[in-house]
């Protein structure tokens, strides 16, 4: 037997499949957001390296 929803359950279950959803994108987006902390970390040191090379071959050479 068909069962009949009625338009408050609709959109009940309609809010609940959107608030899984919301959370799905909320998990993703904190990974990604952690991956990219992870990447600018790593820049930042590179960063630091670099200049510190510099900075020994100029005394060095000087």
């Amino acid at each position: 037997m068909l069962e009949v929803t009625t338009p408050v359950q609709d959109t009940r279950d309609r809010v609940i499949r959107l608030e899984e959803r919301l959370k799905s994108f909320e998990e993703k987006f904190d990974e990604q957001s952690n991956k990219i902390d992870e990447m600018y970390d790593l820049l930042t040191k590179a960063k630091g390296a670099k200049l510190a090379l510099i900075m020994i071959a100029a005394l060095a050479g000087a």
